[in-house]
């Protein structure tokens, strides 16, 4: 259901080839990291990374990401479209697994 929802999702948006791009270099990442299970990068292909990418995407289109052209400013010194998408991306996704960590914390505790 994800890849539908993913495929109407960026079917429907108006982005930067570059982003495109990325998005596709993060997909062949996220199938290396499941074929050669690779444990510790996980977190970087999961649900609420996701829905960060979701969030993002939707956000982009209705041009609601002016805070993160300020960070990326600060950052870069630069701010294009595609580190704009890219550092909300990243802020987003760390935001939420900041809350799910301080809800639920750790669930494979031993």
């Amino acid at each position: 259901m994800n890849v539908v929802f993913t495929a109407l999702l960026l079917g429907s948006s108006d982005l930067p080839i570059m982003i495109y791009i990325i998005l596709f270099s993060y997909v062949v990442l996220g199938a290396i990291v499941a074929w050669k299970n690779i444990d510790t990068l996980y977190s970087l292909f999961g649900t609420k990374t996701f829905g960060a990418l979701t969030l993002t995407v939707s956000l982009s289109t209705v041009d609601l990401l002016g805070w993160a052209s300020s960070i990326s400013d600060w950052a870069f010194r630069y701010s294009d479209t595609t580190s704009v998408f890219l550092v909300s991306w990243v802020v987003i996704a760390l935001i939420v697994h900041l809350f799910g960590w301080m809800l639920f914390g750790r669930r494979n505790k031993k």
